[in-house]
């Protein structure tokens, strides 16, 4: 990757390169479009065919265009770079995100905990879950009275059955 460092390091061969991006041309044509001796182009052009940013067709006289492929190394190495600054943006947003959603659930839990309870004081999701849970608890031993008490019934009933054979 060094290479393509070297290579676009040099103004006029970012020249060629963005001149080669927009059309084909031979090297006589780049040194009039860069503004430079062919001897200096040609060596340019080599420079950059060197770091694979630049193909040479095998015609009789060379037609250059760009090798966007030639670039992918310098695009990952740059990415890198960039895909830092994007994660660290992405935390600060998902940050923001976490609060707003925590507001969000924190006003619907205070919403379903009057629609399950008028007089629930519950204001966010743990205060809900908090009575939920009592709730439930409640839930629970009555109904384990109500069996006990079947149970019971049910017993004397057989105990008492079992006295009048």
């Amino acid at each position: 990757m060094s290479d393509i460092f070297v290579a676009i390091a040099d103004p006029k061969r970012r020249q060629i390169l963005e001149a080669l991006a927009k059309k084909e041309q031979t090297a006589a044509e780049l040194a009039k479009t860069i503004k430079e001796t062919p001897a200096a182009t040609t060596k340019h052009l080599g420079i950059l065919k060197e770091a694979g940013l630049v193909k040479a067709s095998r015609a009789k006289v060379a037609v250059y265009s760009s090798n966007p492929q030639g670039l992918k190394p310098l695009g990952v190495w740059v990415a890198k770079f960039a895909g830092a600054e994007i994660t660290a943006e992405l935390e600060v947003r998902a940050g923001e995100l976490a609060e707003v959603a925590g507001e969000y659930i924190n006003q619907g839990s205070s919403w379903l905990a009057k629609k399950l309870n008028p007089k629930s004081k519950a204001k966010n999701l743990d205060e809900l879950l908090a009575e939920l849970g009592r709730a439930a608890a409640e839930v629970k031993k009555t109904a384990e009275d109500e069996v006990n008490d079947k149970v019971q019934t049910a017993v004397i009933e057989v105990k008492a059955r079992i006295k009048r054979k």
